[in-house]
């Protein structure tokens, strides 16, 4: 009887790691992607759009798991990006629709943009001491 146990036994090692192999060849399908609306105005809507783009899960993937990583670089990101358009106090909210996240709304409130109006350059030295450094500058 032994010897039985030990060929079924076999026969269903044998037939589960062709089942495995099976599932690990088979393409998986990847997710609805993340629908997003950004609220902001236009110009860094447009950039966000540009180089924040919403992940795409794959199937058989929790959606936390990739929407985590990607809620992580907006919230690092979007005040970077304003910052470099002259908004320098930029604050960013992120809500989902429901507990499924299948749509998030991104606001962005920008605050005052900071303009440079003028720039003044005073150089404390001789003119001579000016004129000297900037030939050697100029040289090189």
């Amino acid at each position: 009887m032994r010897p039985l146990a030990i060929a079924w036994l076999a026969f269903a090692v044998a037939a589960s790691s062709a089942v495995l192999a099976q599932e690990e060849e088979a393409p998986r399908e990847s997710g609805a992607p993340l629908a997003v609306t950004w609220e902001a105005p236009t110009p860094l809507r447009q950039l966000y759009e540009k180089h924040l783009k919403p992940p795409q899960p794959e199937a058989g993937e929790r959606r936390g798991v990739s929407i985590r990583p990607w809620v992580r670089e907006v919230r690092r990101r979007v005040p970077e990006i304003a910052a470099a358009e002259g908004y320098f106090s930029a604050t960013v909210e992120i809500d989902f629709d429901s507990a499924a996240r299948e749509h998030a709304t991104v606001t962005v409130t920008p605050g005052p943009r900071t303009v440079v109006s003028a720039v003044k350059i005073t150089v404390a030295c001789s003119r001579a001491a000016l004129s000297k450094s900037i030939s050697t500058v100029a040289e090189k």
